[in-house]
């Protein structure tokens, strides 16, 4: 792990288990160009104008979804744009990737939108989406990693909301 940090010069660790998530989903997805700036979507792919937006949750949270941080109009409406994908991927512990859920709708924007105009003043801007409504409502595909088969993904999603 130090080695990656000293080569891209990313000290802090939940940074680089991020920065290596990332990187593991992107690669799944098929996006070859990695963004390792703070700023800006997470990742493009080459031939084609695609970008990427990663969201990170935990298998043993509470609520399984994305989270927009520090998220402006500008930036909410984006995600309305069709070359701009987005995946939540659910983790088990720091590296064990247990499923992904992918895709691209306009809705996505216009409800971050939303969000973001509709918050409380003040208050930091943070909106949160879950896959439950990304695959029902956005009709985002849940994916599995080339370790986990469709029968263990499903049961995690049985278990952990009947509704699916």
């Amino acid at each position: 792990m130090y080695k990656f940090q000293e080569k891209f010069d990313i000290y802090d660790t939940d940074t680089t288990i991020n920065s290596v998530r990332d990187a593991i989903i992107a690669n799944y997805l098929g996006y070859d160009l990695l963004n390792w700036d703070k700023h800006g979507f997470d990742a493009k792919k080459s031939k084609v104008n695609e970008f990427l937006e990663v969201k990170q949750c935990s298998i043993s949270s509470g609520t399984w979804g994305g989270t927009w941080n520090d998220t402006n109009e500008e930036k909410a409406l984006a995600f309305s744009d069709k070359r701009l994908f987005t995946v939540v991927g659910v983790w088990k512990g720091a590296h064990d990737l247990q499923f992904m859920v992918y895709g691209q709708h306009p809705q996505l924007g216009k409800d971050l939108y939303r969000m973001v105009t509709q918050r409380k003043k003040g208050s930091r801007s943070t909106q949160s989406i879950s896959i439950q409504k990304m695959i029902k409502e956005y009709q985002f595909q849940v994916i599995c990693p080339p370790d986990k088969g469709k029968e263990f993904v499903y049961t995690l999603l049985v278990n952990y909301s009947k509704k699916y």
